[in-house]
């Protein structure tokens, strides 16, 4: 009545005589426009984060990313959606990354781990993740910093203190 649109929900059954005449339906609408509201704050929200953030399954696929995905390692939203997410991960870090989903899955808490991606370059980049189930644990929901300076700053140090050592 005052020119607002709404988000409504229905549901209903088609509705017959004995004569197989149609009658119309039965059936119920739910206004969902609050939720919807919420739900498109959320996708603000999550495309405005910096870092990497992903809701993935625990079966090893991406089932959502934010745009700071491609920026850092290059591939399309659908290359890194339609690829099991292990394929990006270092062939040295896999296992210890999912014995990390599995102690998640098990467990239930929140953690803390790094690994290492591949960029649509062929480079590796680090990232430092935090991670938690979903209630049902189902879902992984994780945040990932890329720490590849950090990383590399710290072989730089470790090389400058050997090199001290050995003179």
């Amino acid at each position: 009545h005052d020119g607002e649109f709404r988000w409504i929900q229905d549901d209903g059954s088609p509705r017959y005589d004995s004569q197989g005449n149609f009658l119309g339906y039965i059936g119920h609408c739910l206004d969902i426009t609050e939720l919807k509201r919420a739900e498109e704050e959320l996708q603000r929200f999550f495309r405005l984060m910096p870092d990497l953030v992903c809701i993935a399954s625990t079966n090893g696929h991406f089932l959502k990313i934010n745009p700071a995905w491609q920026a850092t390692i290059g591939y399309t939203e659908q290359e890194i959606l339609s690829t099991p997410f292990l394929d990006f991960i270092h062939s040295d870090d896999r296992d210890a990354t999912m014995k990390e989903v599995a102690r998640q899955v098990a467990g239930g808490a929140t953690t803390q781990f790094i690994n290492r991606y591949r960029c649509k370059d062929g480079s590796y980049k680090w990232f430092e993740w935090r991670a938690t189930p979903a209630v049902d644990k189902t879902l992984l929901f994780a945040a990932a910093r890329d720490i590849t300076e950090r990383k590399r700053a710290e072989k730089e140090i470790q090389i400058l203190a050997h090199a001290v050592e050995t003179t």
